[in-house]
């Protein structure tokens, strides 16, 4: 899964740059006891996500 490419498909934080069409890379993926709980993307435009961090 990982270095797959990611393309935002929901306005999940505007203010935070998160919007429908950001575009990144998967870089890792982390499990819970039964399923993926989350996917960890790098963003293309570095300035995205930052209050999310």
């Amino acid at each position: 899964m990982q270095n797959c490419e990611s393309h935002a498909y929901d306005n999940m934080d505007v203010q935070d740059g998160r919007v429908n069409g950001s575009q990144g890379v998967v870089v890792d993926s982390l499990p819970n006891s039964t399923n993926i709980h989350a996917i960890l993307v790098k963003f293309d435009k570095g300035t995205i996500g930052q209050k999310a961090r």
